[in-house]
């Protein structure tokens, strides 16, 4: 006597509907305003940069406008230069009929990762006009391998 068994299928993208579904939940169906801000310690924006090389140096220019050369930190760890920086800028508007004050307070901290190796003591950062620009002379490649004398 044979005996059936029931199979159920399930269709191989059954999976991927609740995250689509939560997806539009948290874009089209939350508005902006109930969406969560940035938690403690989260980066609250990021800055533009530009990596080039030119005349054997490693060049970075980052774009942090409203930034206080006080508030800037350029640090070369473990084969990444890291730029930190915070913000605070106020806006107090008063004009007939309405006033306006808008506030906003942010932090970046972003690590790029050099792609050569580079003098550390020779890196120089100038900021300027709401431009941070890092110069860092490319170290010389170490011969890899050396000749052996054969007696």
């Amino acid at each position: 006597m044979t005996t059936l068994v029931r199979r159920t299928h399930r269709p191989v993208l059954a999976g991927v509907f609740p995250t689509v579904d939560r997806l539009f939940q948290d874009l089209w169906l939350t508005p902006w305003f109930a969406r969560p801000l940035a938690t403690a310690g989260e980066p609250t924006w990021q800055p533009r940069v530009d990596v080039y090389e030119k005349d054997g140096e490693l060049v970075l220019k980052f774009e942090l406008p409203g930034v206080d050369k006080e508030h800037l930190e350029v640090v070369r760890d473990d084969g990444h230069l890291v730029v930190r920086a915070e913000t605070t800028q106020e806006e107090d508007v008063e004009e007939e009929g309405y006033h306006r004050r808008e506030r906003f307070h942010g932090h970046f901290e972003r690590a790029i990762p050099l792609p050569t190796e580079v003098q550390d003591e020779e890196i120089k950062a100038k900021f300027e006009n709401g431009i941070l620009e890092v110069r860092a002379p490319k170290r010389e490649p170490e011969p890899s391998g050396r000749k052996i004398d054969v007696q």
